[in-house]
């Protein structure tokens, strides 16, 4: 029995010499007329029924505006993939190593140039590419430890700076990676793959102003960057600004017809947007994409 109905029963049902004893044994005077109604069963019993009755309605109204008021309605676009730089870029990340890891002599071959003694660099290219092949296996404490050493050795290795970072983002230490993707940028100011990769990290950080800062910065510098338009086209869908995602996600599509989640994305927006047709078709060909 309820509460409520447990105080009706007290304040109705029960007497004691001219008084009425309450709920929590608290006891108040009746007058004449209510020791009347309450000496005459059936009136008594009808009050009871009423007060019940009452009761009952008074809580199925707050049981059913309880939910309808704590309901929120929700406009917001399904979660749309984002892609990783991590795992897109370590075929790039040797090409900008192979130049700058080379000794000078190498680099300025001729004649009148005399041979110069191997540099510490070559150390720093052994560990760098130890860090590839581990963060290639998901192994990222250890490839952090390779990065780092190539780092020591060579301070100014912006791809050790770079494949640290995504070792680091691979552990959720996001600030850390966010460190070292600014210190990529700071040796190679024109570094697109640097750009994307921060960009990512501050989107999965939830800063999306930054992230699209950086997506955008890369696609200045490399208007190739089929990915780069991908998460840019998710930033601008978590703002609301569903033209501007289609938009960005039609490019990547141009870019690689073969993007599958370029082409879920614009069908989440489109379904979003109430444009069914148009999502149908991406999903569908997002499907055929992804099937062997």
């Amino acid at each position: 029995m309820t509460i409520g109905v447990r105080d009706l029963l007290d304040d109705c049902l029960q007497q004691k010499g001219g008084r009425i004893i309450g709920r929590f044994g608290s006891v108040r005077p009746v007058d004449n007329q209510s020791l009347a109604l309450l000496a005459s069963p059936c009136l008594s019993l009808t009050i009871l029924i009423r007060k019940l009755a009452h009761f009952f309605c008074s809580s199925l109204l707050c049981t059913l505006l309880l939910p309808s008021s704590l309901y929120l309605p929700t406009y917001a676009i399904p979660t749309l993939p984002i892609v990783e730089g991590q795992h897109l870029h370590l075929v790039a990340v040797r090409k900008v190593s192979a130049g700058r890891m080379q000794p000078p002599s190498e680099q300025f071959s001729g004649p009148e140039l005399p041979m110069a003694p191997p540099r510490p660099a070559i150390d720093a290219r052994f560990y760098f590419e130890s860090g590839v092949t581990s963060l290639a296996r998901r192994d990222y404490i250890k490839a952090a430890i390779e990065f780092t050493e190539a780092i020591r050795l060579d301070r100014n290795f912006a791809a050790a700076y770079l494949g640290r970072g995504n070792a680091y983002s691979n552990q959720g230490n996001f600030d850390e990676a966010i460190r070292d993707y600014c210190d990529a940028i700071r040796i190679e100011p024109n570094y697109a793959i640097a750009y994307y990769n921060r960009g990512a990290v501050y989107h999965r950080k939830g800063k999306f102003n930054k992230a699209l800062s950086d997506y955008s910065e890369a696609i200045r510098l490399d208007q190739n960057y089929s990915p780069a338009y991908n998460n840019r086209g998710v930033v601008y869908g978590h703002k609301g600004n569903y033209n501007r995602a289609i938009s960005d996600f039609t490019e990547a599509i141009q870019l690689d017809p073969n993007y599958a989640i370029a082409y879920q994305n614009r069908g989440l927006v489109y379904l979003h947007m109430g444009l069914g047709a148009k999502a149908n078709a991406d999903f569908a060909a997002a499907r055929r994409l992804r099937s062997p």
